[in-house]
């Protein structure tokens, strides 16, 4: 399943706006799209945690990227 463009903006956008790498957007696409095509579960707690691990590793902070 695509995620609609106008979420994929939005999501692109707050990246950006937030000062962040671009693929940290892809990677929240990514994730958003999984979630969404029922190929991951919210539910199941070490998959989530395991993608916010990597979601936190491709966080920048204090301008650094």
């Amino acid at each position: 399943m695509n995620t609609n463009a106008k979420i994929q903006e939005a999501i692109k956008e707050a990246v950006a706006d937030f000062g962040q790498n671009e693929g940290l957007a892809d990677k929240l696409i990514a994730w958003f799209e999984s979630v969404a095509s029922g190929n991951e579960s919210l539910t199941n707690k070490d998959s989530v945690s395991r993608r916010l691990d990597l979601l936190y590793e491709n966080c920048s902070t204090d301008g650094e990227k």
